[in-house]
């Protein structure tokens, strides 16, 4: 910038040279809306800054149409990419129309008002005018300029529809209290497909722009890199190898073990976040990986492999985890069986399929055919209650006594519900046939755990691991006068879902379990 000011400083006067410079570099005009939007603070420079800069110029310019940018937290992107950003694209086109969709509305309003308060400051106002705000829309989510141009900002769980740009900018689209839950996540990403997309005023030259941080591996960047052409900004806290940024003509090299903002994230400071934090979420939203190579959270020498079965007296159980709806768009579903002597866990089939419900009630008979287990658990919720229902019904007829076990829906969370076992796995009491072509996958799940694309397998093992937690588990026994009722120590499960029930040891932490770890 420097250089840029001294050639143009011998014509026009100084004031007039940053406001030129301001319309032609972003981070010249970064520099200037920061000082109206955090008065009295410093702007710390860093590379990555300039980075962001300079690929968005190229969003602007028309020359990337599909960008995904993924940086952690607190490096000001939002404020960069959702704020100054459009007020400097409509600096230079007047008439260009932003849509900006955050994961909720009171970020929207936020970023909205930062936007707003750049452009009605005094130095904009002077340094761009033709960029005139227009009195008639002035509000922080909708104001537009006199040419007609405009900033619109909007939250995922608004209605997107009716609402269009230019540019659209998807900025931390979703909340990461949800994005462990598989129907949120698909629910972010089919916005994408259904609606997001459709949005471009015109499809052939309008850009969008994904910026967040990572959460999980099937998150809105995991889903796009996978089935769109987007280009790629990733940039994490630590560089764990030596980097180059090529954008355009300018260049980046980045040295492994180089800190963004150094100043900001010191040593101590990165040392305390590492010990504060879980190991899979640093390494997602700090990191930018959110399936680490060596999984973190569970290991594969926790399960040891084995050949044949011990001749120790064994129960078979069986665990289903049944997806919210049918077909080959759902999720999958799955059923483990095991074999137990209550100490010992060895897992000796798993099926996992994408059925109709027809296919999957026969894949049911099937499988309790081939095994014979003496309990059969199924969560009562979505299919899993239509699975319930149709094998109680077809046990009364008298030719096949399903032992079923309807399993209450789970009340702590998936990440919860695992790490309560993690003792149970470190002991090696889950052990894996030696030869099963299933064996891959399902190490493959679990190392991944809990920012895998897919926890079906792993919440079917930990479905039957909490089951196990009580020492009637292995014996069921149905209450007297009610088959739709199972008893369990202390307590009684209904598969009537708006029956009131006792809080289950195994489900509910307000009951008592019989096994800590």
């Amino acid at each position: 910038m420097k250089k840029l000011l001294k050639r143009v400083n011998s014509m026009i006067s100084e004031q007039d040279a940053l406001d030129w410079a301001s319309r032609k570099e972003l981070l010249t005009f970064i520099k200037r809306a920061f000082k109206t939007t955090n008065p009295g603070e410093r702007l710390r420079q860093g590379k990555h800054l300039e980075a962001l800069a300079r690929k968005l110029e190229m969003v602007a310019s028309g020359e990337c149409k599909r960008l995904i940018i993924n940086m952690p937290p607190r490096v000001l992107k939002s404020r960069i990419v959702s704020a100054a950003f459009p007020a400097w694209v409509l600096a230079n086109q007047p008439s260009k129309e932003i849509l900006c969709i955050s994961h909720s509305k009171t970020l929207a309003k936020e970023l909205g008002e930062s936007s707003l308060q750049i452009m009605q400051s005094d130095w904009y106002r002077n340094a761009n005018p033709e960029a005139i705000l227009a009195n008639s829309r002035s509000g922080v989510l909708d104001f537009s300029t006199t040419a007609n141009g405009r900033r619109r900002g909007t939250s995922m769980e608004s209605n997107i529809t009716g609402h269009g740009g230019d540019i659209i900018i998807i900025d931390d689209p979703i909340d990461g209290q949800k994005v462990y839950s598989q129907v949120e996540r698909d629910s972010n990403n089919n916005k994408y497909d259904t609606v997001i997309q459709s949005r471009l005023n015109n499809p052939s030259d309008g850009s969008i722009v994904l910026v967040m941080q990572r959460l999980h591996e099937d998150d809105l960047t995991g889903y796009l890199h996978r089935r769109y052409n987007f280009e790629m900004l990733n940039i994490p806290l630590v560089a764990d190898e030596p980097t180059t940024y090529f954008i355009g003509d300018w260049k980046w090299n980045r040295p492994a073990g180089d800190i963004l903002d150094p100043e900001g994230h010191t040593p101590e400071w990165l040392r305390n976040k590492k010990r504060d934090t879980q190991p899979h979420i640093f390494e997602a939203q700090y990191q930018q990986n959110p399936v680490p190579p060596d999984g973190l959270l569970i290991k594969e020498e926790w399960f040891p492999l084995f050949d044949q079965l011990p001749k120790d007296r064994y129960r078979t159980i069986q665990s289903w985890d049944v997806a919210q709806r049918p077909g080959e768009n759902s999720s999958y579903s799955v059923c483990s069986t095991w074999k137990t002597n209550g100490m010992k866990h060895h897992l000796v089939d798993l099926w996992r399929g994408k059925e109709e419900y027809e296919e999957l009630v026969d894949v049911a008979r099937k499988l309790f055919s081939s095994h014979k287990p003496q309990a059969i658990l199924i969560e009562d919720a979505a299919l899993g209650t239509s699975l319930i229902s149709t094998l109680k019904r077809e046990a009364k007829t008298g030719k096949v006594k399903y032992p079923v076990i309807s399993i209450p829906a789970p009340i702590l969370p998936k990440y919860e519900r695992t790490m309560s076992h993690i003792s149970t796995l470190k002991s090696n009491s889950v052990l894996l046939p030696n030869s099963a072509s299933w064996v891959p996958a399902l190490l493959q799940e679990l190392l991944r755990f809990p920012n895998g694309r897919f926890d079906d397998q792993v919440d079917s093992m930990t479905q039957f691991l909490l089951w196990m937690d009580d020492p009637k588990g292995l014996k069921p026994e149905s209450s007297l006068g009610n088959p739709n009722i199972i008893k369990y120590k202390g307590g009684y499960a209904s598969t009537a879902r708006s029956r009131a029930r006792k809080p289950n040891p195994q489900r509910d932490p307000r009951g008592k379990p019989t096994r800590r770890f």
